[in-house]
């Protein structure tokens, strides 16, 4: 893994040892952007079935879910893309990454501590037979499909998971 990697952000092997690595070694390489789209909406019901992913792992709530707000959607997003362009500008890769993608995001309590599951699939992709607030479960799709745990109190994300490939 790149030093830079480790050095510079938060999303780091430290993180990902402690929550386990996944069987698909993810990358900020990998990713391209938010999509303007915003987020892709999601019924409260369908909340438990983001968390039963059938190519990744998932965070395991003990607790409560709720469907976080505007504001917090935005605040993830935005400390998402700068974690995303600190990678880029440490890599030193001529690659262009001009993939979009599209989030789910669903409020969840671990250990009386509340987090948001944002679940991302590339905009392009989105099915358009998949009826408003329902959750979006890809089987394989490699890591164009990811998800990341975000604490909205400290602003840290982990638990990083592609789908396999």
């Amino acid at each position: 893994m790149p030093s830079s990697l480790r050095c510079t952000t938060s999303i780091s092997v430290a993180i990902l040892l402690a929550f386990g690595a996944p069987s698909v070694t993810p990358s900020l390489a990998d990713w391209g952007s938010l999509s303007p789209l915003g987020a892709f909406p999601i019924n409260l019901d369908e909340a438990p079935k983001l968390f039963e992913q059938c190519s990744r792992s998932a965070p395991k709530p003990d607790g409560e879910f709720w469907i976080p707000s505007k504001t917090e959607i935005d605040r993830l997003e935005a400390e998402l893309a700068v974690q995303i362009t600190k990678y880029r500008r440490t890599i030193n890769d001529p690659r262009t990454f001009d993939r979009q993608y599209r989030g789910q995001y669903v409020g969840f309590v671990r250990a009386n501590t509340r987090y948001i599951y944002a679940s991302y699939s590339p905009d392009a992709y989105w099915p358009s037979h998949l009826p408003s607030g329902k959750a979006l479960v890809v089987c394989d799709g490699g890591p164009n499909y990811w998800g990341i745990v975000y604490n909205p109190a400290t602003g840290q994300f982990s638990e990083l998971q592609t789908n396999g490939r």
